[in-house]
This record gives structure tokens, C-alpha cells and sequence, in this order.
């Protein structure tokens, strides 16, 4: 009897999961969630009616069905909860608070000096900001996620060794968050928490199996398997930046040779570019001057297409994904770049014959490193059935 019981909860619990997912992404009628997700009318409106009850969904305006008559459209209630978001870089973090459906109602930059600065110093400072944009919103805080270059422990909640971040090592960013909150605290690997919100407010769409590609200081990314992002067995998958690309190259910080990140990341595609004008002091400034003309710049986004296209080449042929986004700042006017990839992607990829890799740009734009901080912590009391009610007792802050 306590099995059955068991097994009715978890598929509860699996079916509102479902339900929300998709409510993520658009507003969509019982009707339609009835047909996307295979549940019956009824087995939709009674996890409906708890949602409503709960104050997580709410009805919004009349919509025309496909047979033409009429339904209401149901969607998040964004007034329901506030969410902290945290996102940290390696000179500065972002802070900033959404609603429940992870739209940017506030947020700040918080400078610091990564080698002088007491990262202490730095938390107790977010810690006010956060305080500071709750004032006077009568929501409740529903949690905070928090991303960070790696390398993370993130069962823990710890910020463990990432290279050029020394003061930071083996923090428990987690555990000082919550004792000042008393919620939530969710942290993930910036690069992988982007490729997940490619999923709702990105250019996924449809798309259930990609790979994000992040460039920026350093090279991660995510793997997005099913619609669900694919951790490895200790949430270190992924790590494309240390994709061999040249077997002779120089030493990598992580102890291999002629990593991609050796070649590819921004700061040493700028030294790279320096060889040509020792002027240059931007991917952007790259890009837009070889938008312009300049063969010599045209040369430097020509290896970077080579190195990324090498590593995409080996996640294609092991992970097989319909779509590789590439983001973070190299995605600044990525037309040309895109262009080149796809061109030797095209060339290289085993499965050519059966069907191509379609090469695209991130579809995160505005924010691109802060909304990922709130899909982290809404996915996070999602997958683990936290109560939304547990979320109102808290401090309005």
C-alpha cells in the first residue's frame, strides 16, 4: 500500500514538474498542456487547481483554440516570488532580483579586486544590495542561485580552484548566503547554467538535445540531453576548453597540452591579434575591424574558427546534438564567425551522411549572465519539490 502511494506522489510530482516546465516558456491553455504532455483533462486541471491554489499559476486573458473556439491562456504568476540571482566573474559580480518568471526587476554591479579584495568583504557587500532591492516588495524570497567559473563543488556549495581566482578558493559561497537568508541557495558553473536557460528564454525552442558553447575568459559550456542538462558523475562534464587541439602545444593550468583555451579564449585570441598591431585591445575591436576590411583581423577570426571548430567537431561525433550554440562575448556580431565554424564543421563531422550540425548563436542576450542565476534556483525548487509554501515564511527582507 505504501508503495502505491509512493509511486501516485512521485508521478504527482513528475507531471507538475512537466506542467511548470512548459509554463516556463509560454503560456499555453489546458487544453494544449492536456496534448503536449499526454495527460488526461482531468489529471491537468486537478494539478492546475493546486498550482492556483498555491498562488505559483494564474489564468490570463481568453485565447482561440485550433478548432476556433475560445480558452484561457494559464501562465507563472510572477508575483508570486522574488528570486536573488548572484553571477560571479572574475573582477566583478552581478547581483540583481526577478520575479517568479525569472524577468529582471533590479540590478547592480559589484566591482572588486580578485587578488587584493577579501571575498568576505565582497559577500557581505552583495548580501546589502540583495537586502536593499527586497525593501518594500511585499513577494517573498524564494531562494538564491549563484554561478561561477569553475572548478565548483557543487554538492557543497563550494567555490573550489579556478585558475586566476586564488583568494577564492575552497569557499562555501552556499553556506554564507544561507545564513544570512535563510533560503535556497543554489550554485552551478556559469557556462553550464547558461546552456540550460538556452532552454527557456534562449533560442532552444523545440530543441531537446544541443551543446552550449561558452567563450569568454576561459571555455566551458553545457550539455543539454532530453531537455535535462547532463552533469557527469561529479558535475564536471563538459569542459570543452581542455579539448586537445594541438597535441604538441604548450601546458594547460589543468596539467594537459594544447588545450583549446590555450588558443581560443578572449585573452589570447587578443594576444594572438597583437601580433598583427599591438594596438588591439578587444574581441570586439577584432570583429569589427575585420568587418571593415582588415585582412589582418579576418586572419585572426579565421583560427579562431579553426580551434573552435576542432573542438566542436569531437563534442559532435561523441555527443551526436541537433544544435551548438555558441555564447558568452565571443557571440558579439557572431555572423562571421558562425559562418566559418559551420563551413569546417560541415567538412569534418562523421555523421555528415546521414544528417549535418547546424551551428548557432546564443540566444541570450541582455543579462546573459544574471537570468541564468534565476533559472538555476526556479529548476533547483522545481526537480527537488520544495513546497512554494515554505518560501512564504521566510523573511520579506
Amino acid at each position: 500500500m505504501t508503495k502505491k502511494v509512493l509511486n501516485a506522489s512521485g508521478m504527482k510530482k513528475a507531471n507538475q514538474k512537466k506542467i511548470l516546465d512548459m509554463l516556463r516558456v509560454e503560456s499555453v491553455s489546458r487544453a494544449e498542456l492536456s496534448r503536449k504532455t499526454g495527460l488526461t483533462r482531468a489529471g491537468i486541471s486537478g494539478i492546475i487547481e493546486e498550482l492556483m491554489a498555491k498562488g505559483v499559476v494564474v489564468e490570463g486573458e481568453t485565447m482561440p483554440n485550433r478548432v476556433g473556439r475560445s480558452s484561457v491562456e494559464l501562465k507563472l504568476n510572477g508575483e508570486r516570488y522574488l528570486i536573488a540571482g548572484i553571477s560571479i566573474s572574475r573582477d566583478y559580480c552581478t547581483v540583481g532580483i526577478s520575479n517568479f518568471c525569472c524577468e529582471v526587476l533590479e540590478y547592480q554591479e559589484v566591482l572588486f579586486d580578485k587578488d587584493q579584495d577579501n571575498p568576505h568583504t565582497v559577500f557581505r557587500r552583495i548580501t546589502e544590495i540583495i537586502r536593499e532591492m527586497m525593501a518594500g516588495r511585499e513577494a517573498a524570497l524564494l531562494g538564491i542561485g549563484i554561478i561561477s567559473p569553475g572548478a565548483l563543488d557543487i554538492a557543497n556549495g563550494r567555490i573550489l580552484s579556478p585558475p586566476n581566482f586564488e583568494k577564492w578558493h575552497n569557499l562555501n559561497i552556499c553556506s554564507f548566503f544561507r545564513s544570512q537568508f535563510e533560503c535556497p541557495v543554489v550554485l552551478e558553473n556559469d557556462a553550464k547554467a547558461m546552456a540550460i536557460s538556452e532552454k527557456y528564454c534562449g533560442a532552444a525552442g523545440t530543441v531537446k538535445n544541443y551543446v552550449e558553447i561558452v567563450v569568454d575568459y576561459g571555455i566551458g559550456g553545457g550539455i543539454v540531453v532530453d531537455g535535462q542538462l547532463y552533469k557527469g558523475s561529479s558535475g564536471s562534464s563538459s569542459e570543452f576548453g581542455h579539448i586537445t587541439v594541438d597535441m604538441n602545444g604548450g601546458l594547460c593550468s589543468c596539467g594537459n597540452r594544447g588545450c583549446a583555451e590555450l588558443y581560443a579564449n578572449i585573452p589570447n585570441i587578443i594576444a594572438y591579434a597583437r601580433k598583427y598591431d599591438s594596438t588591439v585591445t578587444s574581441w570586439e575591436e577584432i570583429v569589427d575591424r575585420a568587418e571593415a576590411g582588415d585582412a589582418d583581423m579576418g586572419r585572426v577570426i579565421e583560427r579562431e574558427t579553426e580551434c573552435l571548430a576542432a573542438v566542436i567537431v569531437s563534442a559532435v561525433n561523441i555527443i551526436d546534438p541537433e544544435v551548438v550554440f555558441i555564447g558568452g562575448d565571443i557571440s558579439y556580431k557572431s555572423r562571421i564567425l558562425i559562418s566559418g565554424i559551420q563551413k569546417r564543421v560541415d567538412e569534418r563531422i562523421m555523421r555528415k551522411a546521414i544528417h549535418g550540425i547546424e551551428i548557432r548563436p546564443s540566444g541570450l542576450t541582455k543579462h546573459k549572465r544574471l537570468i541564468p542565476c534565476f533559472h538555476l534556483l526556479l529548476s533547483y525548487v522545481i526537480d527537488h519539490s520544495i513546497l512554494f509554501e515554505e518560501a512564504q515564511a521566510k523573511l520579506h527582507l
